[in-house]
């Protein structure tokens, strides 16, 4: 019997051991890649969309600078600015906000060991499917990653062919709810004309 709780034992600490693992090289990767993304934020010559993407990537970059810089390059490219961010932001803030809900139904998944899907991120979705070529495929893919985290599996979201998939706790999907959140803070603050509010 002993023998049998050892082996137990054994196996729970490699399957901790692999999602400390995951989780290290989950972390270092994304720190890697945000600040590939967020160097736009200090590069003064960035373009709108680059620092649309940097403020994405860490909503925490979020300065009054960049919001001036931001607008100063819509004056300059457009004569209607006002016009031309409110394009952006037709685009941008609907994804965003969809990717805050994916994370906060991933997050009632992973608790509940059961895919959600929220109502305000089934009529999001749906406006999504219509608006975009590629939305059907955004659609499969996280309703596979709804059920990955659900089941306890690796899941990557939007993960390119043969990247390996990452398991994620309940620590980690608060992280990135909080942070898909953030971020959509942040982009409103940005497409709001300084001084306006």
């Amino acid at each position: 019997m002993t023998d049998i709780l050892w082996i137990i034992v054994w196996i729970l600490l490699g399957i901790f051991a692999i999602a400390i693992v995951n989780k290290i090289r989950f972390v270092v990767s994304t720190n890697i890649e945000r600040k590939a993304r967020t160097s736009a934020l200090r590069d003064p010559n960035a373009s709108m969309g680059e620092i649309v993407e940097a403020i994405k990537s860490e909503p925490e970059g979020f300065t009054t600078e960049i919001h001036a810089r931001f607008w100063s390059l819509a004056d300059d490219i457009s004569t209607d600015a006002d016009h031309t961010v409110a394009a952006i932001a037709r685009t941008e803030l609907p994804m965003q906000q969809f990717l805050c809900l994916v994370h906060e139904d991933a997050l009632e998944s992973f608790r509940s060991r059961t895919p959600k899907k929220s109502n305000e991120r089934r009529q999001l979705e749906s406006r999504i499917i219509a608006k975009n070529s590629s939305g059907e495929a955004i659609a499969a893919n996280v309703n596979q990653f709804m059920e990955d985290i659900a089941a306890r599996k690796p899941a990557e979201l939007f993960g390119k062919e043969g990247e390996q998939r990452r398991y994620h706790d309940e620590e980690l999907l608060k992280m990135l709810s909080d942070h898909m959140r953030a971020g959509e803070l942040a982009l409103t603050k940005l497409f709001e004309r300084p001084g306006s509010a």
